[in-house]
């Protein structure tokens, strides 16, 4: 990773984003240190490890934490943590995060989000998705794990590595279920590059916990699963902040049976807009090779689109003149983003300390709109809901005022995906026209 310099060049943006990143991994430390299961869900993690290894329930209720609701898997990959005490492991769990994250956001910097060109545009970026997403590392959430394998997994489909990329979609499910939502959407997206692979991936995470136990323990752990999130999904906890909380306080009567409905017919629309969007790549994005259908000549390819974050120059970076593969990166981006917003809005288990699935998107956005002119205030007014409401803090003191408070989170990803769609829609390019490219049009 290029921390420091860039084409020879020094990056103050650089500097200032890891000097930031390293004095909150500090902090988070000393919190881990002085307060190792204060504040934190990891003692919840390592609890279902020890019960795991010593054939117990993974789901009975305990009076002292809270209850663990992933899967057999996940707590078969804890052990390498949860041998430690809770100081030392929870610092083992803290750095694993911190880093595989901010390695991940690193390299997806300038392959998954376009017009990230320059060393301080990528700084100032990497800070702005600190700032929304360190309450979540700081209460050692898996939040941020399923995040990296997200981005990681579109990665690894920009690189087509077919099965790196299965493997990374179905594994996301077996932390939390509704990773697996972005699976189906990548699924549909490249389904003769994913639909078996997945399935073999889903098989491979879900055999691990049997060749640990016996296979009458694992399925009866397996069954203890599947019936904790059915009673999850029957009893809504006061803590979830999504699009149900804003019809809570406006107090529709509303049967949960339409609201499903609303959650179905939401989904669909995701997966058309992706869809939409998958069109719009060229062959060699849509899963054939470069040998194939890559163009033997920069003149014989066709003109990117103009919307969302097209630019003027075909295959060019708008910053660097280089080519890139600035399409696919469209849709990476979008596609990231539509399944963040969905998730926030309309999907199941989002509390204050999932929204940091939105941090690098809503971040992204707002350097896009910044430099572009176009929807700053939807961007600059998402970041700051999301970001500020997300601290359970900032929440009680509006709530003072107004009960409203609770509803400002989801109404902060509501107003991103409309400017999402905007900035999709609206034709236009989305990046300013610098010197250097008006000398080379």
């Amino acid at each position: 990773m290029r921390w420091w310099h860039q084409e020879g060049q020094r990056s103050n943006g650089m500097h200032w984003a890891v000097g930031l990143w390293i004095a909150f991994t500090v902090a988070a430390a000393v919190k881990v240190l002085v307060q190792p299961t204060v504040h934190t869900v990891y003692p919840v993690f390592a609890h279902a490890s020890w019960n795991w290894w010593q054939d117990c329930s993974l789901y009975e209720p305990s009076p002292d934490q809270d209850l663990y609701r992933y899967s057999p898997t996940f707590a078969v990959l804890m052990t390498p943590f949860a041998v430690w005490p809770h100081w030392l492991g929870g610092l083992f769990w803290l750095g694993s995060n911190v880093a595989i994250l901010l390695a991940v956001l690193d390299r997806s910097a300038e392959q998954i989000f376009p017009g990230i060109g320059t060393p301080d545009q990528k700084g100032i970026w990497l800070i702005l998705t600190l700032v929304g997403s360190a309450r979540s590392l700081w209460a050692g959430q898996s939040n941020s794990l399923i995040l990296a394998m997200a981005i990681g997994a579109l990665l690894a489909i920009r690189g087509r590595r077919w099965w790196l990329a299965a493997l990374l979609l179905a594994g996301g499910g077996f932390i939390k279920v509704w990773p697996w939502a972005l699976a189906l959407v990548a699924a549909a997206c490249w389904p003769k590059q994913l639909v078996f692979r997945l399935a073999i991936s889903v098989c491979f995470w879900a055999g691990i916990p049997f060749l640990t136990k016996p296979p009458d323990t694992v399925l009866w752990q397996y069954g203890q699963w599947l019936q904790m999130l059915h009673t999850t999904q029957i009893y809504r906890w006061g803590g979830y902040r999504d699009a149900w909380t804003i019809w809570e306080l406006i107090h529709w009567p509303v049967p949960r049976d339409i609201y499903e409905l609303v959650q179905c017919e939401t989904a669909l629309a995701v997966l058309a807009w992706c869809l939409w969007q998958r069109q719009q790549l060229r062959p060699e994005w849509l899963g054939q090779t470069e040998k194939e259908e890559q163009p033997k000549d920069a003149s014989d390819q066709a003109p990117a689109p103009k919307t969302f974050l097209g630019n003027q120059l075909s295959g060019q970076s708008a910053i660097s003149g280089e080519p890139t593969a600035g399409q696919f990166s469209r849709m990476a981006a979008g596609l990231l983003s539509a399944w963040a917003s969905w998730q926030l809005l309309f999907g199941p288990g989002t509390e204050r300390l999932t929204y940091i699935l939105v941090a690098p998107m809503v971040s992204w956005a707002v350097l896009a709109s910044w430099q572009s002119g176009r929807y700053r205030a939807l961007a600059v007014g998402a970041w700051i809901l999301i970001t500020m409401f997300s601290m359970g803090a900032v929440e009680r003191v509006v709530v003072k005022i107004t009960i409203w408070g609770r509803a400002l989170l989801p109404v902060g990803v509501a107003v991103f995906a409309v400017w999402l769609v905007l900035h999709e829609t609206v034709p236009g390019p989305i990046w300013r026209k610098s010197p250097f490219i008006r000398q080379n049009i």
